[in-house]
């Protein structure tokens, strides 16, 4: 719950989340931000890094800051849950403000004196928050601190949010894809590196089944598994698992390979420490597709049939499992696990798998182990079957809820109802058309488009009302030349036209999320 003057409002509702809001009238304490904005503004001037991105930043000054701070409110009296406040008991602190201060009061903070913990571990080096509620983070939470005389967190990274296809997710909309039920699908590592890699630094990430399922195969299927496996399979088959660092580097593939490996590295330290994680993993990613047009590059197949060029083939597969324990190195802030079985696959020495040994060419040679697959393909199509039926949503299973059906089927009353109000402007009789006109054709056709829209997941989607209106224009000019056909026993059979295309459209939009 959060508390707003009519002037903070964005048309009438919450400027976060856009949900209607109440009126509300209790005494309260108040903060005075006012006092300290000068104050909070200088130090966003001199600390041009304390909010990340920029565009968070941006919009604390603009909308907040400049515009002027109002007094926040800080106690409630209309219950009694809560903690009380020491010098009046009947406000109790608000929940939020509390919340807050955990942050502080968690390692060691006392008014009277905090202890060594407290010194040791505040100021926090950085406070990793979701975009919504960045404004409690980089605006109140720094006054309270600066009426305490604390020192501010270093730095605030307002995060994105995961989207469900376009739509934020929502328990209410039946869009929400839970992390448990996919780790145990498909695997914490493919659901972390899903996650790290297609939620950008300052934009939003989304995720469906498909895409998800896209991003498994063409990365760590076939990208970064095939690599592992065959490069290890070919040091087997040709040196019997063994293969030494070579003396030459002159060939132009392996020059080039060398170079981006070591960017790579570069460029992977320069972005994780700035939080720009998806653009590290994509560089990291990078390397293991360049390793793969390398094999290509090099054919070491082709090597591998004539004798002398032995020593060329043991080249190329040093290079290639030296990029791979880099990978492995690289990796292991991401999919852990992976990165882990990467390595011991190789057989590094512990002393080659720290980052700070992430630089080309520092292993002397391999002895490499056993391949075994990483991450197994998945087949989009038998996946997605198996989770619709899980869902409830196979073949031959009810495709809808009762309760999607609801907002189409309200709709449908509300147009039979206006239907003689419509036609009486058409100089036509009014009832007997309904059946034909809005039971036919224009109900079940808006259902059907409902069903089609991708915007949005539940309630009334903008396809629905511009298909109704559509119709409406269409057959109007119909209205005198059909009203004698019309007979009023059509008028049930109608509305069970209308409820059917409406729960056709329900089902589609259904089984399209699934």
């Amino acid at each position: 719950e959060s508390f707003f003057t009519a002037s903070q409002l964005k048309d009438g509702k919450c400027p976060d989340c856009g949900r209607d809001v109440t009126d509300a009238k209790e005494e309260a304490y108040f903060l005075r931000l006012s006092k300290y904005q000068d104050r909070l503004l200088q130090y966003y001037e001199e600390n041009p890094d304390f909010i990340k991105p920029d565009s968070r930043r941006n919009e604390m000054i603009n909308n907040f800051l400049k515009p002027g701070l109002s007094d926040l409110c800080v106690s409630r009296t209309s219950f009694t849950w809560g903690i009380p406040v020491e010098f009046d008991p009947k406000h109790v602190v608000y929940v939020w403000l509390d919340a807050l201060t955990n942050y502080i009061t968690g390692c060691g903070y006392d008014p009277d004196g905090s202890d060594d913990h407290y010194q040791k571990y505040w100021p926090a080096d950085l406070h990793v928050i979701g975009k919504d509620i960045v404004r409690f983070h980089t605006i109140y939470w720094p006054i309270i601190l600066m009426a305490l005389g604390e020192p501010l967190p270093k730095q605030v990274l307002g995060h994105p949010w995961l989207l469900s296809g376009e739509d934020k997710m929502s328990k209410s909309r039946g869009n929400v894809l839970y992390a448990d039920d996919l780790a145990a699908r498909f695997g914490v590592d493919a659901v972390r590196y899903y996650l790290l890699s297609e939620i950008p630094f300052a934009q939003d990430g989304t995720i469906t089944h498909e895409s998800f399922i896209t991003k498994y195969n063409a990365d760590l299927a076939n990208t970064l598994g095939n690599l592992v496996n065959r490069s290890i399979a070919m040091a087997n088959k040709y040196f019997g698992g063994e293969v030494r660092r070579p003396a030459d580097w002159n060939e132009e593939p392996d020059a080039d390979l060398r170079r981006l490996a070591g960017e790579t590295a570069d460029s992977y330290v320069r972005l994780m420490d700035v939080y720009h994680n998806a653009e590290a993993l994509d560089a990291v990613m990078g390397l293991a597709k360049r390793c793969n047009k390398y094999i290509d590059e090099t054919a070491p197949w082709v090597l591998a049939k004539d004798e002398a060029d032995k020593p060329r083939l043991e080249a190329v597969l040093y290079n290639l499992i030296e990029c791979i324990r880099l990978l492995g190195i690289l990796l292991t802030p991401f999919i852990p696990g992976t990165a882990e079985e990467i390595l011991r696959q190789i057989q590094a020495p512990a002393e080659l798998t720290g980052m700070e040994t992430a630089v080309f060419g520092k292993a002397e040679g391999f002895r490499v182990g056993t391949p075994a697959p990483l991450f197994a393909r998945i087949d989009m199509e038998k996946e997605l079957a198996a989770i619709r039926e899980k869902l409830g949503l196979a073949p031959g299973r009810s495709l809808f809820h009762w309760r999607e059906t609801l907002p189409y089927l309200s709709f449908a009353v509300l147009l039979c109802l206006a239907a003689p109000f419509v036609l009486r402007l058409a100089d036509a009789p009014d009832v007997p058309l309904l059946s034909i006109l809005y039971g036919f054709l224009l109900l079940p056709v808006s259902g059907f488009a409902s069903g089609f829209s991708l915007g949005r997941r539940q309630g009334l989607c903008p396809l629905y009302p511009l298909a109704c209106a559509g119709c409406m224009l269409l057959f109007l000019p119909l209205a005198r030349l059909i009203s004698n056909m019309a007979d009023g026993v059509l008028v049930p059979i109608a509305l069970c036209a209308a409820l059917l295309g409406n729960l056709a459209g329900a089902a589609l939009r259904r089984y399209r999320r699934g």
